[in-house]
């Protein structure tokens, strides 16, 4: 069973990237490289449609967190994900000494709070984990409308991602020179490539506030 999950996930990914070169003509090698890395790639910023852009990147943590109000553990999530701000990036990297983009998601959801992150059941996490790709394209978190968005989300594209902590901002590992940084989710995007906001099914499946528990997907 886990093969066959390794087959469709390494399936998944090939064919998004083949997509993704054709889409900004670059060379399927680079988009791998890319993919691999977590780092945010250079391009033209385009604004994934329906999603705000109100609250900018120079707020501060107080004006930009919790703005969407969300479950509680999405707020948790949250919480976690912040105390990260200002850490440096570091390619590969999953621990408080440097992290990439996946390394910091993997870091807050499947080492922190103990919850199942691709590969991993809960609470069995170690080593760097899953890279971007896989998060992108994981049965363990469903995808939702741009205007859903809340703190706790995941926003994924092929080369990066990171982690919602409002309607409109979220806090990703971006690059050697930002490092883990609070933005708007245009300040984050790598380009015109596709763009998933994922919930994890902890979070979507919770009737409400108060419903949600850590590490039980």
């Amino acid at each position: 069973m886990a093969n066959k999950s390794a087959i469709a996930v390494a399936g998944t990914m090939l064919g998004v990237t083949f997509v993704w070169s054709g889409i900004r003509g670059a060379s399927v090698t680079k988009t791998l490289q890319e993919i691999l890395t977590g780092t945010k790639p250079k391009g033209t910023d385009i604004y994934p449609t329906g999603l705000s852009s109100s609250a900018g990147s120079n707020q501060s943590t107080s004006q930009i967190s919790g703005m969407a109000g969300g479950s509680e553990t999405g707020n948790v999530i949250e919480s976690d994900a912040l105390q990260y701000r200002g850490y440096p990036y570091v390619w590969g990297g999953s621990s408080p000494q440097g992290f990439d983009c996946s390394g910091l998601v993997n870091q807050v959801i499947g080492r922190d709070l103990r919850m199942s992150i691709p590969g991993y059941p809960s609470g069995q996490y170690s080593g760097h984990g899953p890279v971007t790709g896989q998060w992108f394209a994981w049965s363990g978190a469903v995808t939702i409308p741009g205007s859903q968005m809340q703190a706790g989300d995941l926003v994924c594209w092929i080369t990066h991602m990171g982690i919602a902590i409002s309607s409109s901002n979220i806090i990703s590992a971006q690059d050697p020179a930002i490092g883990v940084a609070v933005s708007t989710v245009q300040g984050a995007s790598p380009g015109p490539e596709p763009l998933r906001i994922r919930r994890l099914k902890a979070l979507a499946q919770s009737a409400g506030p108060g419903n949600a528990k850590l590490g039980t997907l």
